[in-house]
């Protein structure tokens, strides 16, 4: 697997990964309040049938954990890319809170794979019973998957600006991915690489957890719209902020190599640092974010990291085929 291929199959025909180091199933009456508790965004109006992707936060605020859930009528199940994230210890936070009557099962024999590019509604167009166009963004589906003996999920989702779905299914992992690979195949795509996954996400604004959050809180890291920002309840890690933040992620891209936590220059002026760079994956230009004090933390400006020329830009970077090509 070529990093550099992988990348090209998301933003032209479409490329397959593993998801779901964690999957666990709550149900009882209790299962809402729990995801109130743990999760930023709120999810109390989530209707079955739908998924919802949310930042899980630290007591401090910090985000440790991106989760996906999938709403069904007498239960959720929850899936996690983060080994140790919130996900593990959700009895121990339950009984903390006083919070019963809620069974947190884990799926041990379940797995996860998705695909994502402007290609991928072709490659899964004959998986639902149904039009494929009729899966709306954050919609599931009940599924037959080949690899596994009982109904699955798919869901519409995606974090690359491109057409992308989950498959979630009890099934073995390999023949999971290897099933949906075979699809992407049909249709010019193929598996990609986490490298190539993370470069996309960067450049289509999605959340990325590890350094992009190093330091910096969920505001200034421009997620609080997955952060429960217009909530007032109280859940774990709620920031109260009075004013914006004084300095902000602002993607940069430039021709040249820069490393984390070089200072950024306006001129002889100082405005930041290099925060977090992507993976090149073989691109002629290399995306990083840079934490840029105000009035800095705008697209348009020409910035210096060591040597290197910086341009600041909007995001997505890039022009998603998925934007102009409708699912037939």
């Amino acid at each position: 697997m070529k990093a550099t291929e992988g990348y090209t199959a998301i933003r032209e025909t479409a490329a397959t990964y593993p998801r779901g180091t964690q999957l666990v199933e709550l149900t009882g009456p209790g299962r809402q309040q729990l995801l109130n508790l743990v999760l930023a965004r709120p999810t109390e109006y989530a209707q079955p049938g739908t998924v919802a992707e949310c930042l899980a936060l630290d007591e401090a605020g910090n985000a440790i954990d991106l989760i996906l859930c999938i709403i069904d009528e007498s239960r959720i199940i929850l899936l996690s890319d983060t080994e140790g994230g919130v996900i593990t210890d959700l009895s121990a936070r339950a009984d903390a809170a006083g919070i019963g009557e809620v069974t947190i099962r884990p799926l041990p024999g379940w797995s996860a794979a998705a695909i994502e590019g402007p290609r991928s509604w072709r490659a899964v167009a004959d998986v639902p019973d149904e039009d494929i166009a009729a899966v709306l963004l954050n919609e599931w589906r009940r599924v037959d998957v080949p690899p596994a003996s009982s109904p699955g999920f798919l869901a519409r989702t995606g974090g690359t600006a491109e057409y992308g779905y989950l498959i979630v299914a009890e099934a073995d992992s390999d023949a999971l991915l290897s099933w949906l690979t075979s699809l992407a195949t049909d249709v010019g795509g193929e598996p990609c690489s986490m490298d190539a996954i993370i470069r996309a996400r960067v450049e289509a604004n999605h959340p990325v957890l590890g350094p992009q959050f190093d330091g910096v809180d969920v505001y200034e890291a421009g997620a609080a719209w997955m952060a429960g920002m217009e909530r007032d309840d109280p859940f774990c890690g709620r920031i109260e902020r009075a004013d914006a933040p004084s300095r902000r992620l602002v993607a940069v891209l430039t021709s040249e190599d820069v490393i984390e936590g070089a200072e950024v220059r306006y001129g002889n002026r100082v405005v930041g640092r290099v925060q977090f760079v992507a993976p090149r994956v073989g691109q002629p230009t290399m995306i990083a974010l840079a934490l840029l004090e105000k009035p800095f933390d705008v697209p348009g400006l020409s910035l210096v990291a060591n040597s290197a020329e910086l341009r600041t830009v909007a995001r997505p970077t890039i022009d998603p085929v998925s934007w102009v090509e409708s699912i037939e």
